[in-house]
């Protein structure tokens, strides 16, 4: 249980800066999901601003501006070979936006026709079609990464044998009423008509099918990560019924699965060095912290013990620092950092003195900056107004 017994014994530490980026207390309704920060401290996040438009918004300091609202203009093109551009319309943007240290914005995005995974650079800049459905994808998700080489991984369904906007011969089989099928196959719940899915991997001049449901899996689920070498982590479901947290780096290698050691498993966040992190379920329902070490071996950083327990978000830096929300009976959360040795550190999250109530839950978002060990963090306080904040932990 590494070391988790000693907790209680520990001082919090104040954070050295809290920045509050946005909150429901001027300019926003209501926040999506726990924001995304790059390596510059820049980060990004779905809201509902003042005017009850749902969108994506960048904040860098206290400066917030948007970088696509729903309803807004999305121009395609000029295609190569027509030279016309096709505008749509944004409809949704999904609420887990990332942002890479060259400041491209990447979202799943549904259009008025179709959908897409888009990139923006910033609000007035161009959009960035990465991929859509207008290929031979039928949809994406769950879940998607960029790096910070402005590559994306996600998941996507593809269309179904026979679909015009696949090639090859192989002729797909209609139903009744002449509509083309979703494939007999195995997934998480058994045999079903349901579309293949696939992990693919787009540099911006090629796309890369890394694995999918012909042969690698059965069914996708949510998380994705992927750093600057390439490599991908992600959770798959391997079999029916049982979940699996993979990397591929190369080839696809297990790091763990649902089974006699875990009931769960958590969406994995993932280092250059080719380190993960990810919060599990151990097989009684007790939380669990999880790092992988170089070489593969996996490392148990905390798992449940009387009064405390941690958030469902694990985020690990270059640093091979850990962060985790922790929460203890009787007190308000805090962050706890596990150092590479798996030295605990609490961080106290204390927003007092900025006219703020008193914390009752806090979220990480999937990155941290290394260097400076900053946090971008989704707060909810006791009077159930929110904030966005970035943490700083050194």
């Amino acid at each position: 249980m590494g070391w988790s017994l000693s907790l209680c014994c520990i001082a919090l530490l104040a954070p050295q800066d809290v920045t509050v980026l946005a909150s429901t207390e001027g300019g926003f309704q209501q926040f999506s999901a726990p924001p995304a920060a790059n390596l510059h401290g820049r980060v990004v996040f779905a809201a509902v601003n003042a005017q009850g438009v749902h969108g994506i918004h960048a904040a860098s300091g206290t400066q917030v501006v948007p970088v696509a609202l729903e309803g807004e203009p999305v121009v395609d093109g000029p295609d190569t070979y027509t030279l016309h551009a096709v505008t749509y319309t944004l409809k949704s943007v999904s609420p887990t936006p990332v942002l890479t240290s060259r400041g491209l914005c990447v979202f799943q995005a549904e259009l008025n026709a179709g959908s897409a995974i888009l990139g923006r650079e910033g609000r007035g800049a161009p959009f960035q079609f990465i991929a859509d459905s207008g290929e031979a994808f039928q949809g994406f998700g769950p879940g998607l990464d960029a790096n910070n080489l402005d590559a994306v991984a996600f998941f996507a369904t593809v269309d179904p044998p026979g679909h015009p906007d696949r090639e090859g011969k192989e002729k797909g089989k209609r139903d009744t009423a002449g509509q083309l099928m979703a494939p007999w196959r195995q997934t998480q719940g058994g045999m079903a008509n349901k579309l293949h899915e696939g992990l693919f991997y787009e540099t911006g001049t090629e796309l890369f099918v890394v694995a999918g449901t012909r042969g690698n899996f059965v069914d996708a689920e949510d998380g994705v990560a992927v750093n600057d070498r390439k490599v991908i982590a992600c959770r798959v479901w391997s079999a029916p019924g049982r979940l699996s947290l993979v990397v591929h780096d190369g080839s696809i290698r297990p790091v763990a699965t649902t089974g006699s050691r875990f009931l769960e498993l958590g969406r994995p966040t993932l280092n250059n060095s080719g380190n993960v992190a990810f919060h599990a379920k151990g097989p009684s329902g007790e939380s669990m912290v999880c790092r992988t070490k170089p070489g593969g071996a996996l490392h148990v950083l905390f798992q449940d013990i009387p009064g405390q327990t941690v958030g469902d978000q694990a985020v690990i830096t270059d640093t091979d620092d850990v962060f985790v929300s922790w929460v203890r009976d009787n007190e308000p959360p805090a962050i706890l950092r596990f150092a590479p040795d798996g030295t605990p550190h609490p961080i106290e999250v204390d927003l007092s003195s900025s006219g703020f109530a008193e914390v009752v839950k806090l979220q990480l978002g999937p990155r941290a900056d290394a260097g400076r060990g900053r946090l971008a963090v989704l707060a909810t306080f006791a009077d159930e107004e929110q904030a966005m904040l970035l943490l700083g932990t050194r």
